[in-house]
């Protein structure tokens, strides 16, 4: 099964509000030393009360997540970030 078929996926798009979610996105796009593989889930955040509901339903659903200012001293590894 897709991850944009579960409920999971259906559940933080529910959460995700305005904010922009981007499947197997490149981390190369968004590091200053421009390497990196992909995140599975990659979301560009709108605002600080989609930014709250997002955490919230990551949260209670168990799942990691990875806050990412301007990408500036990170390295992200080829293998990316699940």
């Amino acid at each position: 099964m897709r991850l944009e078929e579960t409920g999971f996926f259906r559940q933080l798009k529910e959460c995700a509000g305005k904010s922009e979610i981007r499947l197997n996105e490149s981390m190369d796009k968004h590091t200053t030393f421009r390497v990196g593989g992909e995140a599975d889930i990659f979301i560009n955040v709108a605002d600080a009360s989609d930014a709250s509901a997002i955490i919230k339903c990551l949260s209670i659903t168990g799942n990691d997540y990875y806050i990412l200012g301007k990408g500036s001293n990170i390295l992200v590894g080829d293998k990316g970030y699940r």
